[in-house]
């Protein structure tokens, strides 16, 4: 990282024309307190070298001193709580100059190029900012090593290429580094995209052009990872099958920013589909001990969240306690390295001296495991490997040692993995090799993990086991969740806006399971927020779990999830829990406009929808079901569907807009009805339904799209103004179908008082093609079993109803119905369940006191004419 500081001439800082220091919200979780003791949102480190400037002697490559009139000037990345918006980025162009600012696109962050760094007083005063980092400084930190790691056969071991016939094939492995000279015997061939990101702006090479060169580290690197070993193989890497996306990130002399390493992660996410992009592999390193709240760290955390498996190196510093960055990153694959005695047995391999060693620094969050690095060792000592040429092509091989040359290793046997089974998350991958890893040293804390040990992390790679385990052989479900596993619908909400919180329950065992995921917020404690309950996730599969919530005050909170109750049950539950940060601001003074999955409901007689969260409760949200996917009848029973749709506004202006519902894409033609201008009050939300005939030519899955346009008078945030459900139409129905819908559920009171009779009426259709006779109806209040009904015989394409007497109690109630038919196999389950909602008021005790006295006055009117009727008769 270029920083560079202004110690000499120069205007005054002018800070009076900006506020001062707003107050965090009372629950922010400061990932920045380890260097920011003064709570000023500065880095220390910026104000230690601003008040001795002997220091950017020794931090050249941060600060620079300008030799024209021997001022300093600093870079800095400038971190946000919250999503950065035009005004913030004004602010930055009447401080410094539009040219000497570049904004990131997957952190909230923006990167300041050479300004007097007495500026950053003003800077951390603007509203929004987290922390003004130092821009890091990012340095570059096989015949015998390829063995060793039991990739290519011994000896001693067999390996992954002749057992299992891997070689990386189809997998495309970015290296981050000074550039790969893609000429080279080694790793002729290879060459699919390129890009420099050490310049202003990024250049990109085409395919078929030249990738650029470099001084040799990023080839080294490039040739243990994919190497050929060109006609003689003896220095072939570990997937000489996999294809190289060469990102240069790093200058001639192995030096680069944070800026120009961020940028070509966001390149590699930006063109992960295009490329087919499944592993960033970052032999680089940083100046500064990091808990991964940086910005670099952060743009690693957003690859892993894109899919990509993102592989880092610990660092050469050689100390304990100490993980640069960005292999501080949570979701990095962090690599030390080991020195193997240039022999293939692994018994005698030990720790480098040079290699860094954990634990991280702490987060603050939930989640003590995301300390626990480095996660693996590989070799890194004396590593043969491709020499780079900048003129002609080479066939040249030589030895260098470092982190640098362990992480390769890693990528490469994460190529073999993704080779044998493509569909592996990072998580996934990440997990198997912590498994699978040779286990050394003492565990540094068994009541996290029996394996961590603060060198070798969970141990030495094992490269057959790990694509032995990435072929589904466990015994037992495995369930495994990680960060980029739990995801928002949006992931810069405001105060007051609903949100789905989606995780990804992963099982890596060849066992089908179920279990239970509880999801639970952090601010000044631990709030429980929902519990899905019977999740199931087959055998090498995965399962979203979803659960709707609704954003607290401004504010960043930790988000933990935890997989209980494993069955059958786990041999493994270290993996069983993960966290990540979601971040809350303020309302905006703007409308705006929000949609989820969530907002979407569908209704009509036949009509079932995927139940969100699945397994939360027996019966859901109104329209709401148990099934997978929404069943309608065929086109000769159909009956109009509707759909429902509820639009949020979380600003504090009223709004104006448009509504489209549209089925499969948001085309004219798919267009099932606009509603036009219509209002959405500040702060509050607006209900819109529609009736849409269903086409009888349609069957099989579908979507519902919703769209908010044209909004008055502008919206905040526009991406968060479309939604989509999925719905299914089946083709055929060949046996009885019964159903029921929530507008079959209806009260013969619809605002009773706690202790008066409601009659419950649950009319029940057969969509089937046979009459159907005995249908139960067993009747849940608040998911407990109530009452059962029964109704005699409903024909077919009819309807028939019952009604089942109920006591109301006091409070909210969610009435289900579960229809059923002994001894009947039913074509489509999904539509047997709907739930309606019922209020019940506190007992009119006024109206008690008048029936009791009706009572007293009928029986003493009674008693009086029963008395003179006595008296006649005597």
């Amino acid at each position: 990282m270029v920083f560079m500081l202004m110690a000499g001439s120069g205007g005054p800082v002018r800070a009076a024309e900006y506020p001062p220091h707003q107050k965090l919200p009372e629950n922010y979780i400061r990932l920045w307190a380890h260097r920011d003791n003064n709570l000023n949102r500065i880095d220390d480190v910026i104000e230690q070298i601003i008040e001795n400037a002997e220091l950017v002697k020794h931090r050249k490559a941060s600060f620079v001193i300008s030799e024209e009139n021997e001022n300093v000037q600093g870079s800095f990345i400038v971190n946000f709580t919250r999503r950065i918006n035009e005004n913030d980025m004004e602010n930055f162009f009447k401080m410094v100059g539009k040219s000497n600012v570049f904004k990131f696109q997957r952190v909230n962050a923006v990167s300041i190029r050479n300004v007097d760094p007495r500026l950053v007083e003003n800077m951390s005063r603007l509203d929004g900012v987290e922390i003004i980092e130092l821009q890091q400084r990012v340095h570059s930190l096989l015949d015998v090593s390829a063995r060793a790691v039991k990739a290519r056969p011994s000896i001693e071991y067999s390996g992954v290429w002749d057992e299992f016939g891997v070689d990386g094939a189809g997998v495309n492995i970015a290296i981050l580094d000074t550039g790969v000279d893609d000429e080279h015997e080694s790793l002729s061939g290879k060459y699919v995209a390129g890009v420099d990101c050490t310049g202003p702006t990024d250049l990109e090479f085409n395919p078929n052009d030249q990738s650029p060169h470099d001084v040799f580290h990023g080839t080294h690197a490039a040739g243990i990872a994919m190497g050929t070993g060109g006609a003689g193989e003896v220095y072939r890497g570990i997937a000489p099958g996999a294809g190289l996306i060469d990102v240069r990130v790093l200058n001639e002399k192995g030096e680069g920013t944070s800026e120009s390493v961020i940028r070509g992660i966001e390149w590699c996410i930006a063109n992960k589909d295009r490329y087919n992009i499944r592993i960033l592999s970052m032999s680089l390193g940083s100046d500064f001990n990091s808990n991964g709240g940086d910005a670099q760290s952060q743009a690693v955390n957003a690859a892993v969240e894109a899919g990509i498996v993102v592989v880092a190196a610990a660092g050469n510093d050689g100390e304990d306690g100490y993980i640069s960055s960005p292999g501080a990153a949570d979701n990095a694959i962090t690599v030390g390295a080991l020195f193997d005695h240039n022999t293939v047995n692994q018994g005698d391999d030990t720790v480098a001296s040079y290699s860094n060693r954990g634990p991280r620094l702490d987060d603050g969050d939930l989640d003590q495991s995301d300390e626990l690095k480095p996660d693996l060792t590989a070799p890194g000592t004396y590593i043969w490997s491709a020499k780079g040429s900048n003129t002609t092509a080479s066939n040249s091989y030589h030895q260098l040692s470092g982190t640098s040359m362990a992480v390769p290793h890693i990528t490469g046997v994460v190529a073999l993995m993704l080779q044998t089974n493509p569909n592996l998350t990072p998580s996934d991958v990440k997990q198997m090799l912590r498994e699978t890893a040779e286990a050394r040293g003492l565990p540094y804390d068994p009541g996290l993990s029996d394996k961590y040990n603060v060198g070798f992390g969970w141990g030495i790679v094992d490269a057959r086991a790990a694509v032995q385990r990435a072929l589904g052989e466990a015994g037992n479900p495995d369930f495994t969740i990680s960060e980029e596993d739990i995801s928002f619908s949006d992931n810069s909400p405001v105060e007051g806006q609903r949100v789905l919180i989606t995780a990804a329950v992963h099982n890596l065992g060849n066992l089908d399971g179920t279990c239970d995921v509880a999801f639970y917020r952090q601010d000044t404690g631990v709030s429980f927020l929902r519990k899905v309950r019977g999740v199931s996730v087959k055998a090498g599969g995965v399962s979203e779990v979803k659960v709707p919530v609704t954003s607290p005050s401004p504010g960043v909170y930790g988000i933990f999830v935890k997989i209980e109750n494993g069955n059958p049950s786990e041999n493994n539950t270290v993996n069983n829990q993960a966290s990540t940060k979601m971040s809350v601001g303020p309302r905006p003074t703007s409308p705006d406009l929000t949609l989820t999955e969530y907002d979407i409901y569908f209704g009509g007689r036949l009509a079932t929808v995927r139940q969100i969260p699945p397994g939360l409760v027996k019966f859901s949200k109104p329209g709401h079901s148990s099934a997978q996917g929404i069943q309608t009848p065929l086109s000769r029973l159909r009956k109009n569907l509707a759909i429902s749709a509820r639009v949020q506004n979380v600003g504090e202006t009223d709004a104006y807009c448009d509504l489209g519902f549209y089925v499969d894409s948001e085309i004219p033609e798919n267009l099932i009805e606009n509603f036009r201008g219509v209002s959405v009050p500040a702060a509050g939300e607006n209900w819109f339904s529609v009736t849409w005939e269903v086409p009888e030519d349609i069957e099989g899955e579908h979507s519902i799209f919703l769209t908010i346009e044209d909004v008055l008078p502008g919206d905040d945030d526009p991406l968060n103004n479309k939604a989509n459900k999925s719905i299914s139409f089946p083709t055929t129905i060949t046996t009885g179908d019964i159903a029921v819908a929530p507008d079959d559920i209806t009260f013969s009171d619809n605002s009773p008082n706690a202790g008066e009779g409601v009659d419950i009426r649950v009319t029940v259709w057969n969509v089937g093609v046979v009459d159907v006779k005995n249908v139960k109806i067993a009747v849940y209040i608040d998911n407990v079993p109530t009452a059962v009904g029964t109704i005699p015989l409903i024909e077919q394409n009819s309807e028939n109803s019952t009604s089942i007497s109920w006591n109301a109690e006091e409070g909210s109630h969610q009435v289900g119905v579960l229809v059923t038919v002994e001894g009947m196999q039913e074509s489509n389950y999904g539509n047997n369940t709907a739930s309606a909602y019922i209020s019940v008021g506190a007992a009119d005790i006024f109206r008690r006191v008048i029936l009791i006295a009706v009572i007293l006055i009928g029986v003493v009117t009674s008693a009086g004419v029963l008395f003179f009727v006595r008296q006649r008769l005597s």
